[in-house]
């Protein structure tokens, strides 16, 4: 399932098919971000950044298309994870 913490907002920047994630849970895995973000279209590829071997709190996910990341973006652009 999704990430599960108090509320943390998920921030959405398209740049083409990849979409930025900013605000997530420490605790989110690469798992989850295509868990979430599949829901709305292809996920090719999601990655939680990392620095120093701790989370950044954000990610990048790819789509297929640049319709699929546009439907993630303005699906989940000020998503609260709860």
């Amino acid at each position: 399932p999704a990430p599960s913490v108090r509320s943390d907002i998920l921030l959405l920047h398209p740049c083409s098919r990849p979409a930025y994630c900013e605000q997530l849970p420490w605790s989110t895995a690469n798992e989850d971000l295509v868990e979430l973000f599949q829901t709305t279209g292809t996920v090719e590829h999601a990655e939680v950044l990392f620095e120093h071997g701790r989370s950044k709190g954000a990610g990048v996910v790819q789509f297929a298309s640049i319709e699929d990341a546009t439907t993630a973006v303005t699906r989940f652009n000020g998503f609260v994870c709860l």
